[in-house]
């Protein structure tokens, strides 16, 4: 998805930090925060293998995971289908699910990006052949 306007509706603060900050700007892996008491991460990883990797969620923030260079597969699974393996850490505000389910994949290159809500499970970080270096936002937008 490209649509940028979905995240405008969700966070004006976090669309305009996304838009006139970070894409096409080489902005230095850190986390930013927002007024509204979100934050943004920027990000740099080398992407895993699916047995290397868990379904994750969170409770006081909707996630938006824009890929900014290269590539990765993102899982997505209701949480009714995830059986808990870590328990809520509300430090930060991340839960920890079993592998038991594949989930429905989702490939995201440049520009794509996903939005999480706290009851979609998700898996992210994925390679799509082998692990390769992906540049990534994660914007931490709370729960109204």
């Amino acid at each position: 998805m490209k649509d940028y306007e979905k995240i405008k509706e969700l966070s004006p603060e976090a669309y305009d930090f996304l838009t006139q900050k970070l894409l096409g700007k080489n902005m230095p892996v850190g986390v930013y925060p927002l007024e509204s008491g979100g934050q943004v991460q920027v990000q740099e990883y080398k992407t895993k293998f699916r047995k290397d990797a868990s379904f994750e969620s969170h409770k006081k923030f909707i996630d938006v995971q824009v890929v900014l260079e290269g590539k990765e597969i993102i899982s997505t699974s209701a949480l009714g289908d995830l059986e808990v393996e870590i328990p809520y850490n509300p430090d930060r505000d991340i839960i920890f699910y079993k592998k038991t389910v594949n989930g429905v994949d989702h490939y995201l290159e440049a520009g794509d990006f996903l939005i999480f809500r706290p009851e979609d499970g998700h898996l992210p970080s994925l390679c799509v052949d082998e692990p390769s270096t992906v540049r990534k936002v994660v914007i931490k937008i709370p729960v109204a």
